[in-house]
């Protein structure tokens, strides 16, 4: 193996890593924090609240057109 070649790619490496480690850093902390376990559940139970809402206004519409006289009524 070509040790000098080995360290030309290392400190290459590094270099390219740490070029904009404060943006990595900012972009690691907003992903931490939209990952948590507990952000992870507030936005399955928002997305399970839209869902029975939405589930609701259909099923309102649905009869509001059926008492307005359609016979069946589709989205």
């Amino acid at each position: 193996m070509n040790w000098e070649s080995f360290k030309f790619a290392a400190i290459g490496a590094v270099q390219t890593l740490t070029q904009g480690w404060s943006y990595k850093a900012l972009i690691a902390a907003m992903l931490a924090m939209i990952l948590h376990k507990h952000a992870i559940l507030f936005y399955s139970f928002a997305f399970l609240v839209f869902v029975d809402c939405f589930t609701k206004w259909v099923a309102i519409s649905y009869l509001h057109l059926k008492d307005s006289g359609i016979e069946n009524p589709t989205i």
